[in-house]
C-alpha cells in the first residue's frame, strides 16, 4: 500500500493489473485492514492520472461508499470537500474521454455537500451542457434529488422548476422519487404509508423512491422505519414483483451505518426463528454490508 501511495500505481501500464490492484485495496478496506481514509486519499491522488474508462467509474463508486458510509463524520466532511474539487476538475477536463468526465460528474453530484459544491450544482441547473455533452433531464433530476437530501433552501424551487421542465411520464416518476428525499419524518411516514395503502401507486415509482427515502444523510430519520420495513417482508414477498424485495432490503439496510441499525436487524431475525429460509437468506445477504460498515467504522473510529 505504501508503494502505491507514493505513485507506483500510475506506473502500472496494464489496465487489468491496475484494476486488480484497486480491487485488492478495496478488499482490504472492506475487511477493516486498510483505513478508509487512506483509500480515499489514494483514490483522490491517483484518479487524475487514470485514463481507463472502465476503471474510473468503479473506483468512483467505491470512493463514494467510502466517504458516505465508512469514514466518521469529521473525516467524511474533509475528504468529501477534497473529492468535490478533484471530481469537478475531472468533469471539466476537456482532454479526458467523455465516459470519464461523465462518471466524475455523477460522482460529484452524489457527494457534493459544501457551499461551493452546492453552488456549482445549482449553476448546472441553468447550464446547457456539462462534462462535454448536453445536460439532460436525468442529470438535472439527480441534482434536484441531492439538493432535497441536503435540505437546501432552494431545493423546493428547483423541484418545481424541474417538474415544469420535464412533464413526460418519466418526469412525473422522477418528481415522485425526488419527493422522498425531503428530510422530514412526516414526509417519510407518508411515503411508507403509500407504498402499502395506495393501490394506484405504480410499483416502479415506489421502488424508485426507496433510494432517496433511505439517503444515508437521513439515517437518523429512517432508522425508525427499519423494523417496520423488515416486518413487511412476508407481505412484500407475496404481493410484489420479484425484484421489489431486493430493492427494498438493499435500500433500507444500505441506508444505515450504525450499530443500532444492525441490532434492529439482528433482533428481527432472533424474533422470527421460523422465517422462511429464502427470506432469512435475503436479509442476511443484505445485512452483510451493514455489518461490514459497522465493523469498519468501529475499527477506525479513533483515527
Amino acid at each position: 500500500v505504501t508503494a502505491l501511495e507514493h505513485g507506483a500505481l500510475r506506473d502500472v501500464h496494464d489496465g487489468l493489473l491496475r484494476s486488480m490492484l484497486w480491487g485488492a485495496l478495496w478488499d482490504q478496506v472492506r475487511d477493516a485492514r486498510l483505513d478508509p481514509a487512506r483509500f480515499a486519499r489514494l483514490a483522490l491522488t491517483e484518479l487524475p492520472f487514470e485514463r481507463d474508462e472502465q476503471i474510473v467509474p468503479v473506483v468512483l463508486g467505491r470512493l463514494a461508499r467510502d466517504v458516505d458510509a465508512y469514514l466518521p463524520p469529521a473525516g467524511a466532511r474533509t475528504t468529501g470537500a477534497a473529492a468535490e474539487r478533484v471530481l469537478w476538475a475531472m468533469a471539466g477536463d476537456t482532454a479526458r474521454a467523455y465516459g470519464i468526465r461523465r462518471a466524475a460528474l455523477d460522482a460529484f453530484i452524489e457527494l457534493a455537500a459544501t457551499p461551493a459544491g452546492v453552488a456549482e450544482m445549482k449553476a448546472l441547473l441553468h447550464a446547457d451542457s456539462a462534462a462535454g455533452a448536453p445536460l439532460r433531464d436525468p442529470t438535472r433530476w439527480s441534482i434536484v434529488d441531492r439538493l432535497l437530501i441536503l435540505g437546501d433552501g432552494e431545493a423546493e424551487q428547483a423541484l418545481t422548476a424541474q417538474s415544469a421542465r420535464d412533464t413526460t411520464p418519466d418526469g412525473r416518476r422522477r418528481a415522485f422519487i425526488a419527493g422522498a428525499a425531503r428530510p422530514s419524518i412526516a414526509v417519510k411516514a407518508e411515503y411508507f404509508r403509500r407504498w402499502f395503502a395506495d393501490a394506484s401507486l405504480n410499483e416502479d415509482w415506489a421502488s424508485g423512491s426507496f433510494g432517496t427515502f433511505n439517503a444515508i444523510e437521513h439515517q437518523a430519520l429512517t432508522r425508525s422505519f427499519l423494523r417496520p420495513a423488515l416486518d413487511s417482508l412476508p407481505y412484500i414477498q407475496h404481493h410484489r414483483r420479484i425484484f421489489f424485495l431486493g430493492a427494498w432490503l438493499g435500500a433500507f439496510l444500505g441506508g444505515q451505518t450504525s450499530r443500532q441499525a444492525l441490532n434492529v436487524v439482528r433482533a428481527y431475525l432472533a424474533d422470527h426463528p421460523n422465517l422462511p429460509a429464502d427470506l432469512r437468506q435475503k436479509v442476511l445477504q443484505n445485512a452483510d454490508e451493514l455489518e461490514r460498515t459497522v465493523r469498519i467504522r468501529a475499527r477506525w473510529a479513533e483515527r
